[in-house]
């Protein structure tokens, strides 16, 4: 903190950026989605409208997002397999990384949809 005082809003930042750019293309997709986020935790679920808890997880369309998973694998990024998990952006992921990750998503689902 004494080196980058602002290191927190600047996780806060790109991780809204990257939460947007996902509503972006899961929207123009035409997708049924939930996106939570914390600060610069942030998790996504196909098919359901909220996610709270175990059982609201368990509604989502897991098969999606393993789909989702493995396609965005094969372009080199790589998201925790399961969507029971959440996602954890750090102060290496600057927007060109993120950008990569939303064009892998992109063209991931423009290939499995």
């Amino acid at each position: 903190l004494n080196e980058n005082p602002s290191i927190y809003s600047q996780l806060e930042e790109n991780t809204a950026y990257f939460e947007k750019e996902l509503r972006r293309v899961f929207d123009y997709k035409n997708l049924r989605y939930t996106i939570n986020r914390v600060g610069s935790m942030i998790s996504f679920h196909f098919d359901v409208d909220e996610v709270n808890n175990f059982d609201d997880a368990c509604n989502a369309n897991a098969d999606l997002f393993k789909t989702l998973f493995h396609g965005v694998l094969k372009r080199g990024v790589y998201f925790a397999p399961s969507a029971f998990e959440s996602l954890f952006l750090s102060t290496t992921h600057t927007k060109e990384l993120l950008d990569n990750t939303v064009l892998s998503i992109e063209e991931t689902l423009e290939e499995i949809l």
